[in-house]
């Protein structure tokens, strides 16, 4: 039985007796196959087949031997996008083979979609943050720092441990991370990377530029953009955002545009039952909304965006729009 044809099963229950039965089939390159085709195309929208596709995944992994195999399914369990199955993941974590580890890195914030990491799954990506082989620190890394928007001492500290390590892209991402959070270690290490002429200069070095909007790397980044002049490709993209949301008037710029979108977003929303509260500071100040019966949520403001680039009119009706009927205020 190929792989191609269970997937024009479409996903009817059929395909998912097949898929599980494939689990257990003795080769173990088709018990891989069983495990991506369950793990991409078992859990459709609405999720019809998750009590059965996510128990056989589980059982699966916890009786295979082979290395790959396991972590093909534990990887698999990971895209269920049920929280219940943490526990599962979590038994996996301490593997001796460390693609199996790289798996459950890599699973923990997907499977946690629209919801937040719980204190369990923290805890065991702290400790492979932290893990011998640097793919399994570099996976937990950036699953800690720039998959989940947590923020907690612990995590800090986790991060900031990494912001030496040699291997990969474990320190970039820390470093990411760590500015996200707004944390100053990520600017002192950005201003030393940024300073030295040898330092190759990449994506992360800049999308953390970007997260940190500082003017203190004003100077640095103009460089840059001086040395890439006449160039347009990714790094010189998010240098320009960059440059644009770390000018030293970008703070007072953003300050004033929140408070008037905040005014006229006020008057829309009045006897809606909904309040509107500005939370922080650019360039992490959220609009926090909570409704009469107490549900609250919260919208990043300058997510991707910089002073020069908000347009008042569209972002009124971005804000407005995040409620429940708010399209038709």
């Amino acid at each position: 039985m190929s792989l191609v044809s269970i997937v024009r099963r479409s996903g009817d229950s059929q395909f998912v007796d097949e898929g599980r039965q494939l689990l257990s089939d003795a080769l173990p390159v088709r018990r891989q196959w069983a495990a991506r085709v369950l793990g991409q195309f078992g859990f459709q929208q609405g999720r019809p087949f998750g009590g059965r596709i996510a128990p056989a995944l589980a059982a699966a992994a916890r009786r295979e031997t082979d290395n790959t195999t396991r972590a093909e399914i534990v990887g698999a369990l990971g895209s269920a996008e049920d929280a219940s199955w943490v526990p599962e993941l979590l038994h996996h974590a301490a593997d001796p083979h460390p693609l199996v580890r790289i798996a459950v890195a890599a699973s923990l914030p997907l499977i946690f979609i629209g919801e937040p990491l719980n204190e369990d799954a923290v805890r065991t990506l702290i400790t492979l943050s932290s893990d011998v082989e640097s793919e399994v620190r570099d996976w937990a890394t950036m699953s800690l720092g720039t998959q989940s928007d947590l923020d907690t001492p612990e995590i800090r500290e986790a991060l900031a441990a990494r912001l030496g390590d040699a291997g990969g892209d474990t320190a970039f991402e820390a470093c990411l991370g760590l500015a996200r959070r707004g944390d100053a270690r990520a600017l002192e290490r950005l201003k030393e990377r940024l300073a030295d002429p040898k330092a190759p200069v990449f994506l992360l070095d800049l999308e953390a530029a970007v997260a940190l909007a500082d003017p203190a790397l004003t100077p640095l980044l103009e460089r840059l953009d001086d040395e890439w002049s006449g160039e347009d490709d990714p790094h010189t993209e998010l240098l320009r955002m960059a440059l644009a949301r770390s000018a030293p008037d970008a703070a007072s710029r953003a300050a004033d545009l929140e408070e008037t979108t905040m005014a006229v977003v006020e008057r829309r929303l009045a006897g809606s039952g909904w309040r509107v509260d500005l939370v922080g500071k650019y360039p992490r100040s959220q609009i926090r909304y909570t409704g009469l019966d107490g549900e609250s949520f919260t919208h990043d403001i300058w997510h991707d965006l910089a002073p020069d680039g908000f347009n008042p009119e569209q972002q009124t009706a971005q804000w407005t729009f995040q409620i429940p009927g708010g399209m038709d205020r």
